[in-house]
């Protein structure tokens, strides 16, 4: 591919997916930056499922930005490829979201300070279900790429909520640090709202991929913390932190 076309690419469709994986990015490595990539020797070691859980977080991350620069490139079949392998790394990062989600309220952490981190869990747990399902559609319509795109893009956009929660709770501002949770929830509905006017400008109206995303998104607010206060939930919990 010329230098001509690859700039013509960053013009259209595929060059707005790449920046966005660009910048989600960006946003995880500053986001967990302090506890996790340049984590302080001070700080207490991290557990070894959660050492694996970010090195495999951190490889799909990259793995995302790789495969939207191959579409960017043209280099597709080689991306079909890959996505193969990565859909299984997707996988494995289900299972360890869910093991270290586990792990966490196991050891009474994750939590706002004051909470039952069993009752909180329900916030990282929905989180990775709403990874799965974007990932499974994702899997599912790859040989629509219109619509795949778009669901790995909101797959990742998921990935956003926790790096954002981290940023939040390590703000000085109370508004912030006490409320991290609101501000991941709106970062990933500021993300959508950004995939949304990319369409706009390159398709004049935003997918049904994205309106669907938006909307799961907003009913799974309410809907996760409403059963995290139920007994059904916190046996669930007890399940969930005895097997993994």
């Amino acid at each position: 591919m010329t230098h001509t076309q690859v700039r013509q690419g960053l013009k259209g469709e595929h060059g707005f997916f790449t920046a966005m994986s660009v910048a989600m990015a960006a946003v995880v490595f500053i986001g967990f930056s302090p506890t996790f990539y340049a984590r302080s020797a001070e700080l207490p070691s991290l557990p070894g499922m959660t050492i694996l859980h970010g090195v495999v977080f951190t490889t799909w991350v990259l793995a995302y930005v790789l495969q939207s620069v191959l579409v960017l490139t043209g280099r597709r079949r080689l991306h079909m490829t890959l996505g193969l392998v990565f859909m299984g790394l997707g996988v494995l990062m289900v299972w360890l979201g869910l093991a270290t989600a586990a792990g966490a309220a196991r050891r009474g952490a994750g939590a706002p300070v004051g909470d039952d981190p069993r009752v909180f869990m329900v916030v990282p747990v929905f989180d990775i279900l709403l990874f799965a399902v974007c990932l499974a559609a994702g899997y599912a319509w790859r040989h629509a790429p219109a619509v795949h795109k778009r669901l790995m893009l909101l797959a990742s956009i998921d990935l956003m909520g926790p790096a954002i929660a981290r940023m939040a709770q390590q703000a000085e501002r109370p508004l912030f640090a006490e409320h991290f949770p609101m501000w991941a929830y709106a970062g990933m509905m500021l993300a959508i709202a950004v995939a949304c006017l990319g369409d706009v400008i390159t398709r004049r109206r935003p997918h049904q991929a994205y309106v669907w995303g938006a909307l799961i998104l907003t009913i799974s607010g309410p809907a996760r913390f409403a059963l995290g206060n139920t007994a059904t939930w916190l046996s669930i919990v007890d399940v969930l932190v005895r097997w993994l």
